[in-house]
């Protein structure tokens, strides 16, 4: 047989329907009736394993801390007294509280969910906080960068950064975006900060006043900026109220000041702001 009448014996599946061809498939009334899910989902899927569905999302870190100074940043310090000794009598000193990332987190959550709902001066905080932290991140890696080269100009030996013989993990996680986490990697770079600071005061590179200012008012600086978390105050406006100056509006202006008329219109706002949700 030609390769021609081979192909005309050969069955021409175009003549014929779809329906012809896999009727038996598609024979819908023998096929049972397939259940329906509340979700819409295919029901040729059993509804036991539609209805079980993912969980929540988290996000889960850690980062490893050498020095003291940096775990007090992070976890922060209550405020209470201290007893110490001044001319052979024991003094009750009043100890200051240290916010640390730790509170710095909460205090954000609160702060970007009411950002959220439309609260100008949540947003405010927010571009400030910000702001901050950028500046702290900028002054902590100038730093940083001066001594690691005074580090690397020693030409007649090379000396490796302190580092902790029993550095601790701490463990991550933060339900708003950015602001945790940029606090987070201060700390880390201000432990850094710290380790090269405490080499090269070793190899005499640097004295107590380079110390102070390098180390401690950078510390400072840190410090000042999660403390802004604490500074915000719940209005209850939005920039509804403001823009309709109602009674609202005005007790918040006579409390906390006017704001900025682009932050007003919503047109300046925190790089990592939230979206504006409805609240209608």
């Amino acid at each position: 047989m030609n390769i021609e009448a081979k192909l005309k014996a050969e069955i021409d599946v175009d003549r014929y329907e779809t329906s012809e061809l896999d009727s038996d498939l598609n024979d819908d009334e023998s096929r049972p009736e397939l259940p329906t899910h509340e979700d819409n989902a295919d029901p040729i899927v059993d509804p036991k394993l539609v209805s079980t569905k993912p969980g929540a999302i988290k996000t889960q870190g850690k980062f490893i801390v050498h020095t003291k100074l940096a775990h007090r940043l992070f976890y922060g310090r209550k405020k209470g007294t201290q007893i110490i000794q001044e001319n052979g009598k024991e003094v009750k000193k009043q100890i200051k509280p240290i916010i640390g990332v730790t509170r710095f987190g909460t205090n954000i959550n609160d702060i970007y969910r009411l950002a959220s709902f439309d609260e100008p001066y949540a947003d405010a905080k927010l571009m400030e906080i910000e702001e901050g932290l950028k500046q702290a991140k900028d002054q902590l890696l100038e730093n940083i960068e001066a001594l690691r080269q005074l580090l690397g100009e020693m030409n007649e030996m090379q000396i490796n950064p302190a580092f902790s013989i029993k550095p601790i993990t701490l463990p991550l996680e933060f339900s708003t975006p950015f602001f945790g986490y940029e606090a987070t990697r201060i700390v880390k770079n201000y432990d850094r900060l710290v380790l090269l600071a405490l080499t090269t005061k070793q190899t005499g590179d640097i004295l107590d006043s380079d110390w102070n200012r390098i180390v401690n008012k950078t510390g400072s600086k840190i410090r000042s900026v999660f403390l802004m978390s604490t500074q915000y105050r719940f209005t209850g406006v939005t920039r509804d109220d403001m823009a309709a100056n109602n009674e609202k509006a005005r007790t918040a202006i006579e409390k906390y000041g006017e704001l900025p008329q682009d932050i007003l219109e919503g047109r300046k706002r925190a790089q990592h702001a939230p979206k504006i949700r409805s609240i209608k």
